[in-house]
Parts: structure tokens; sequence; C-alpha cells
């Protein structure tokens, strides 16, 4: 079965890259491919509790309804899911703020993820 690593850099609040990036994701896993995802750079704002929140007249609300389904990972049968120590700590952002359970890895074990997996896609 092949297997896609989908890698987020930008918190999707900032663009549209993180939603295009999820919809592409949630179809590979409804395709039943090993799917493992890796928030790196700004893409680790995505899973900070929080993020999906919004007011009803918030002009960002419909990007913002995309953070919550970040939090489902698992349940959509993604069983990897790393955020980058690095990004983390630059960002001064803590693990204890991610809103679903995340392995942390450094530039060594995301280098690794990159050569073990049939496809890489970046958003």
């Amino acid at each position: 079965m092949p297997s896609i690593l989908y890698i987020f850099t930008r918190n999707s609040v900032d663009s549209r890259s993180a939603a295009d990036g999820l919809e592409a994701l949630m179809a590979s896993c409804a395709m039943e491919l090993e799917v493992s995802v890796a928030f790196v750079h700004d893409g680790v704002f995505i899973l900070q509790r929080g993020q999906g929140e919004f007011e009803d007249d918030d002009p960002m609300a419909p990007l913002k309804k995309g953070f919550k389904a970040f939090g489902a990972l698992y349940d959509f049968g993604v069983e990897n899911i790393w955020v980058y120590d690095t990004s983390l700590q630059s960002r001064a952002v803590a693990i204890e703020e991610m809103s679903l359970a995340v392995q942390v890895c450094n530039t060594q074990e995301l280098a690794a993820q990159l050569r073990a997996h049939d496809q890489v896609l970046v958003f």
C-alpha cells in the first residue's frame, strides 16, 4: 500500500493551503492509503488548542472551521502525527498546547520520515 506524508507548513488562518491539504488528506484516508502527517514551521499553530474557535461574524470563520477537522485525524485513520521540535521551540508553543496527542520529532527523525514514505505532499 502506498504511503503518503502530508507536511503542513502554514497556519490555515494565513492561507487556504492547510484547508486544501486537509481535503487531500481526507481523500487519501477514504482510499485507505497509509497516511502520516507532520506539522512544521507555522503549521504547528494548526494543532494549537483554541484555533478552531470563532465568532459568527468572524470573516475568517470558513477557514477556522477546518481546524476542528485536524483534531480528528486519528478518527480518519491517521496513525502517525509528528510535530517538529524546532518549530515548536522557535514559536514558543508547548506540546501541552496541542489539541491532540502528537509525536515530537527532531531533524533526523523528520528526515527519516521523508525517506520512508512513497509520496510527500507539502501544504
